[in-house]
């Protein structure tokens, strides 16, 4: 839980979106792995915050739409 905290401060002021949840999933995928660079972090960082704002818009029209 530390490090999961120390993550969200670190990266928090350049990754506002940032969620302890979003830390803690790619954790679980990348840790298995042994070459993860912090360009792969990155990139599924990216790829995360972009489908959770995705959806939020989906649900917003769809909400606007009902």
């Amino acid at each position: 839980m530390l490090l999961l905290l120390e993550m969200k401060i670190d990266l928090g002021n350049n990754c506002p979106d940032l969620t302890i949840q979003d830390v803690r999933d790619i954790l679980q995928r990348t840790l298995p792995r042994r070459n993860v660079t912090k360009e792969d972090f990155r990139k599924l960082l990216e790829e995360k915050i972009k489908r959770r704002k995705s959806a939020k818009k989906s649900r917003h029209r769809k909400n606007k739409n009902s």
